[in-house]
């Protein structure tokens, strides 16, 4: 859609930071905040990650970087730039809920955790859409809770698999690529599932958390596959937990797109998949672990063509 431009000017006090939380109205998330102060000498940034469908957070200071004391009202004018809103097709915060578009492809809200805190899906198409998610926990190396995503169902046999060409685009909360399990942890992955979700392959194309302590204790290892680096592992299946393959993209991105072939092809030749496994399910979407907040994700598109 189109980017559209909104100005305004205001008055608003400030913590004892600098900071302070400023609705805007316009009913959707703009894409860009730019606040000018309006006295000599002054200050203001916006954080991006504050950036919300109702308000956005701006921190004023003296030049100098010294802070206003607390309750001073400070006046600004703001420029934002938004994409107008447009009628969602279907929006749940039921925990599984699930929207089919047609009958090859669905949305899921897919709040599977019995821990998870409230998640509300809102999707326009099956490859655009955005979640508002509040997951509970610690903040350090927490669990999955939740796992909105777009799902394709198709019927590939291993044994011959054809070029599988994706892309992706997605929104997050910070840059992401990062290998720790403090703050606010998550990932944007592929979650392709085989043989009545029995077997499972994931795709990290963006995260924060911490995939090492996995890598580490199923021996992984590095591969480079149609030319982007991959750490690995394989985790065999248990009693009745499936069996797992893990790719984690050296550098993450969110943006990019990939051949899911050789990820397959080279799975199979080493012996962690069978010729005879059926590909029957590609997911794309966000497992999100821990946020603390409400913390929103954005799937901006999604593509997947087969032969």
């Amino acid at each position: 859609m189109t980017q559209q431009f909104y100005g305004t000017t205001g008055k608003a006090a400030v913590d004892s930071n600098g900071d302070c939380v400023v609705s805007h109205g316009l009913g959707v998330k703009p894409t860009a905040v730019i606040v000018t102060p309006g006295g000599p000498g002054q200050q203001a940034t916006v954080d991006p990650d504050k950036i919300t469908d109702t308000t956005f957070t701006v921190r004023f200071l003296w030049r100098d970087g010294t802070r206003f004391k607390s309750g001073t009202v400070i006046k600004y004018n703001v420029m934002f730039t938004y994409e107008p809103q447009e009628a969602a097709k279907w929006i749940s915060n039921e925990k599984l809920g699930s929207y089919n578009f047609d009958t090859t492809v669905q949305v899921n809200n897919n709040m599977w955790n019995a821990a998870a805190g409230p998640q509300t899906i809102t999707a326009y198409d099956w490859n655009r859409w955005f979640v508002m998610s509040d997951q509970p926990g610690t903040g350090d190396n927490d669990g999955v809770k939740t796992y909105p995503d777009t799902q394709m169902h198709v019927n590939i046999s291993v044994a011959n698999v054809p070029n599988i060409n994706t892309s992706w685009k997605v929104a997050t909360p910070s840059a992401g690529g990062v290998g720790t399990g403090k703050g606010k942890q998550w990932n944007a992955a592929y979650d392709i599932w085989l043989n009545g979700f029995k077997s499972e392959i994931m795709v990290w194309t963006n995260w924060n958390a911490n995939w090492q302590y996995w890598y580490n204790k199923y021996a992984g290892e590095q591969v480079t596959l149609d030319g982007v680096e991959y750490y690995v592992y394989h985790k065999p299946a248990s009693g009745t937990s499936a069996s797992g393959i893990w790719f984690i993209r050296k550098a993450g991105a969110n943006e990019g797109s990939m051949n899911l072939k050789p990820l397959l092809d080279w799975s199979k030749n080493k012996g962690w998949l069978a010729a005879t496994d059926k590909l029957e399910h590609i997911e794309y979407g966000f497992e999100i672990m821990y946020t603390g907040e409400p913390t929103r994700f954005d799937l901006l598109d999604f593509q997947v063509n087969i032969g």
